[in-house]
């Protein structure tokens, strides 16, 4: 294949550390949810919960930078990266160029396009193909025919192929207006950077007055300032709750019930409500398939579109995801705590 590398052989070792992935040649880590070593370099492709730690440095994009400055409380400054723009790293006598590209998963997010001496990687992070309201639209066309991609396997399996989004909001805004008519408060459950922005746009179609968390709050501000408009929302206050649609996080469910004197009706939005049972394993009245990550089918169509010569599957389904992928003759594998994969990559220089 065509490369810019010098033809060599030149093993690339990938680690399954911190919940991330390491590259200890590259003394690079990928989205560790523990704090790196300081000499290290540390990319964060986006501001969950689950990619992020207080790292003494790291790369971020400009709007991941600003959601971890108020998620973490911190005063830690990032090297902000622009998407699709290079930039060149050096770790002792390896060198290593890093272009961020979009991964349509929250404002901000971030695929992670790694050219080394051994070949050119790509690591997804979380990411979503189709065209996402609250998200820079995905765009992997500059890794296409890659050596490696490492990728997010969240929804590995074939039944999680999500229904339009179109319907889902229906859906929901069908169970907000039942519940407001039956004198109760619909409470959805949904993260704070991403879904719940993605709900505000949904429901604001419908005319539903909405309020939410401070946490939620919060985030929507960075949104406005990225220049993303938002419907305006108000922030939860019970005394002013009735009649009115409440976002929240999973997390703050207990508390502001202990607050409210209204009856709530809670409901999830996610992924996993594909599955029946999941909303009775979280005790909540309703659930809705509502997701910013890739599905199965869009997990097939990015390996079809890059034709890398090796995929590395993590996290969710990867094990099962990897094997559906070497029964239609891809080279697949999975990349899970304690495991670690030795890529001896021959690039050639044709």
């Amino acid at each position: 294949m065509s490369s810019a590398f010098t033809s060599k052989q030149h093993p690339l070792k990938l680690e399954a550390q911190f919940g991330g992935v390491c590259l200890p040649g590259l003394s690079l880590w990928l989205d560790p949810q523990r704090q790196a070593p300081e000499d290290s370099h540390v990319f964060v492709s986006h501001a969950h919960s689950d990619h992020i730690a207080r790292h003494k440095r790291f790369i971020a994009t400009t709007a991941t930078a600003l959601f971890l400055k108020t998620r973490l409380r911190t005063t830690f400054v990032p090297e902000q990266f622009d998407f699709f723009v290079p930039r060149s790293f050096n770790a002792g006598s390896c060198s290593f160029r890093i272009t961020p590209l979009p991964a349509g998963h929250v404002l901000g997010s971030a695929m992670a396009l790694l050219e080394t001496d051994a070949g050119r990687l790509l690591y997804t992070g979380d990411f979503k193909l189709k065209p996402c309201p609250i998200a820079e639209h995905c765009d992997f066309s500059p890794a296409k025919h890659c050596d490696v991609l490492i990728m997010e396997t969240t929804y590995g399996l074939p039944q999680y192929v999500f229904p339009p989004e179109d319907e889902v909001h229906a859906q929901i805004a069908s169970f907000c207006k039942e519940t407001l008519a039956a004198n109760a408060t619909p409470v959805l459950l949904a993260s704070s950077l991403g879904k719940s922005q993605k709900l505000i746009l949904g429901l604001a179609r419908f005319g539903l007055p909405i309020m939410v968390h401070n946490t939620i709050h919060a985030l929507n501000k960075i949104y406005q300032q990225m220049g993303f408009a938002l419907p305006h929302c108000e922030v939860f206050d019970p005394d002013q709750l009735r009649g009115k649609v409440l976002i929240c996080p999973p997390t703050a469910a207990r508390r502001i019930a202990a607050l409210c004197t209204t009856e709530l009706r809670l409901a999830v939005a996610s992924g996993w409500a594909l599955d029946p049972r999941y909303r009775f394993r979280l005790g909540v009245h309703a659930g809705f398939p509502l997701s910013n990550h890739a599905d199965y089918s869009e997990l097939v169509r990015l390996v079809e579109c890059l034709e890398p010569r090796l995929i590395v599957t993590l996290h969710g389904f990867a094990t099962e995801f990897a094997r559906t992928l070497r029964a239609a003759g891809w080279n697949a594998q999975t990349l899970s705590v304690p495991e670690q994969l030795d890529l001896p990559l021959r690039i050639s220089a044709n």
